[in-house]
């Protein structure tokens, strides 16, 4: 039961019942007219609202749920709001080991980061001499 519709009073579900409906049946007599539409998910979007609200209202009327406190959202929020804080300092973390990388003196280095270097310099070795061949050539 994560729906949002358990933080809405009864008064605030029928209203908001009422102008989901209202919005569907825009939304169908647009699409009978034009037979197109700018967002086609919506309808789909709207009816589900709207059968999430029923829901609620029935469990309600039931006596098997009741109205949750607003607060729990504000949690959740604040939640991903420290996650996104957490993110942005990871991604803050990984130039900070790549400057301290650099700083390696070249006895402390792997063999991997070794033999990355050699890679790169035989790489631009191998350019440097293919760049020289094409010059040959054209003369």
């Amino acid at each position: 039961m994560g729906s949002v519709f358990h933080e809405y009073t009864d008064e605030e579900l029928v209203r908001q019942l009422e102008t989901t409906r209202a919005e569907l049946r825009e939304l169908r007599f647009t699409f009978a007219i034009a037979r197109s539409l700018q967002d086609p998910a919506r309808i789909r979007h709207l009816k589900r609202n709207a059968a999430a609200m029923l829901t609620v209202m029935n469990l309600r009327e039931k006596g098997k749920a009741e109205i949750k406190e607003k607060t729990q959202r504000k949690e959740k929020k604040s939640k991903t709001a420290a996650a996104k804080e957490v993110k942005k300092e990871k991604k803050v973390e990984p130039a900070a080991k790549s400057a301290k990388a650099e700083k390696k003196p070249a006895a402390k280095k792997g063999e991997k980061e070794v033999k990355k270097e050699k890679a790169k310099e035989t790489k631009k070795d191998t350019k440097a001499d293919a760049g020289k061949d094409k010059k040959k050539k054209s003369k």
